[in-house]
């Protein structure tokens, strides 16, 4: 795979514990925190997929919360109307 070299800061702390991870995996510090930031892609990416996905679940959730409530008003308009029919006087 092609690579580009870059300079990036770090503190000395993430720098040191970089370089310690590295030796005791056996790794180069580049390839450590190349597999780091891939990792770290992976997750944002699959975040970003379920972050989508959750809002298409609320706006659905939504729509037949709405469509529920329209039913259920219209159930008792129509019970409104049948009891008005048989004669019922409402009192306040």
């Amino acid at each position: 795979m092609p690579s580009v070299k870059t300079a990036i800061t770090l503190p000395n702390d993430v720098f040191e514990g970089i370089d310690a991870l590295a030796r005791k995996l056996g790794a180069t510090r580049s390839g450590l925190i190349a597999e780091a930031c891939r990792k770290l892609l992976l997750t944002a990416s699959t975040q970003e997929l379920m972050d989508g996905w959750n809002a298409e679940a609320d706006a659905m959730a939504d729509a037949a919360a709405s469509e529920e409530r329209a039913s259920l008003r219209a159930s008792f308009r129509r019970r409104v109307q049948l009891l008005d029919q048989l004669g019922h006087t409402w009192k306040e």
